[in-house]
């Protein structure tokens, strides 16, 4: 996140977590468009209802257990 810039675009994974919450806060901070991924439809529900006001269709819910683990 230390590149990003105003009107950038930053996808935050587990954006419901206290790391997600601080990526929006600060990606929010600098001016960029953000997208979220969710597990559950209560964590949808969490940010598009409290501070953050992100709009629904910015929010990608994906259990956890789709997401493939890829060796570096």
């Amino acid at each position: 996140m230390k590149s990003l810039h105003q009107r950038q675009t930053i996808l935050t994974h587990a954006a419901a977590g206290a790391t997600g919450s601080a990526a929006i806060q600060f990606a929010r901070y600098l001016g960029a468009e953000i997208f979220t991924t969710v597990s559950t439809n209560e964590m949808k529900q969490w940010l598009t209802e409290n501070s953050f006001f992100i709009a629904a269709i910015k929010i990608l819910q994906v259990p956890f257990d789709q997401f493939a683990l890829v060796p570096v």
